[in-house]
């Protein structure tokens, strides 16, 4: 099976064209190497998705009351993608209308998403800036 079609059928990511755009994106590893699309999956295969990964990885550390909260310029279009990716309740996402994501929550309520766009009405350099952000973009790597 291709490993597009395996992402959408097991609910990992909700569809295809989501799968095509994260593996095209070298975010889905399947045996510790990166796979496009078409990658034809046999038994055994190691699958893993790097963004969910991190997210899990973040969430697990957290104790029961804490959560945290990432900034995300422009929620509304990175949520067409996040929606691809995680599961969220209708009641866990909070909209001026269908396209105007200001804030959404994972089902475990660790992890929450806001629209940094919306809260400052700024571009993100500027945006940045403002909130002393030194350093402007880590990868996953940076991280461990």
């Amino acid at each position: 099976m291709r490993l597009d079609k395996f992402l959408k059928v097991s609910r990992l990511i909700k569809r295809r064209t989501v799968a095509n755009d994260v593996c095209d994106s070298a975010r889905v590893f399947v045996n510790n190497n990166p796979a496009k699309p078409a990658k034809q999956l046999k038994t055994g295969n190691i699958i893993s998705i790097e963004y969910k990964n991190f997210i899990n990885y973040i969430s697990q550390q957290l104790d029961d009351d804490e959560t945290i909260v990432f900034h995300v310029h422009n929620l509304s279009y990175e949520f067409q993608f996040l929606k691809g990716i995680f599961h969220f309740n209708s009641e866990d996402v909070f909209a001026t209308d269908r396209r105007k994501v200001l804030k959404c929550t994972l089902e475990n309520k660790k992890i929450e998403f806001r629209c940094s766009y919306f809260h400052s009405n700024r571009s993100l350099d500027k945006y940045l800036k403002e909130m002393n952000v030194e350093t402007l973009k880590k990868d996953g790597k940076k991280f461990n």
